[in-house]
């Protein structure tokens, strides 16, 4: 990931966690790492992701968008198992650009493990 496209912060220097992105591509991750079955974002804010560290401003992440990350990210695998060129799908969800990274061509046998193959695409578990 290029963690400053990412953020949307051209400032970005590593040091900041203010981004909504960044704590959305985060959480997205950390469910498909998990394998979890249904989305946990509810979770993560009642735990203070975005209200706790009071040194930042307040930003809210949307569980919606941690679909659509996790969505893209196994779109793109499952395209790219099947032999589908998914670069400029990965370039956009590695950008932050994750609405633009969907890829299609995937198939059943080609999905990962950390998905599910369903209503004929590859998508998260969750």
């Amino acid at each position: 990931m290029r963690w400053t496209s990412v953020s949307k912060d051209r400032n970005f220097t590593g040091d900041d966690n203010y981004s909504e992105n960044l704590s959305e591509y985060v959480i997205a991750y950390l469910h498909l790492g998990f394998g979890v079955s249904s989305n946990l974002t509810p979770a993560f804010r009642s735990y203070g992701v975005g209200t706790l560290d009071k040194r930042v401003r307040p930003y809210e992440i949307d569980a919606t968008n941690v679909k659509a990350i996790a969505d893209a990210h196994c779109s793109i695998r499952s395209a790219a198992n099947a032999g589908v060129k998914v670069g400029h799908e990965l370039s956009e969800l590695r950008k932050g650009n994750f609405k633009n990274a969907q890829a299609s061509g995937g198939t059943r046998a080609s999905c990962p493990s950390e998905c599910v193959f369903s209503d004929n695409k590859c998508v998260a578990r969750f």
